[in-house]
């Protein structure tokens, strides 16, 4: 079971995750990186996985 300080944590990775996505598909919105589209789908893995 994890403690109440290893939860808070986990929840900040995952808001910044969330934070790091918007601002990479707002970028991705005014321009098409085909790198940009890779990392902003590794991303989501990673917020999936977390």
């Amino acid at each position: 079971m994890p403690t109440a300080t290893e939860l808070a944590i986990m929840y900040a990775k995952r808001e910044q995750l969330r934070i790091i996505i918007d601002k990479a598909m707002d970028i991705h919105a005014d321009c098409d990186y085909k790198a940009l589209s890779k990392l902003i789908a590794e991303l989501k893995q990673m917020l999936e996985d977390a």
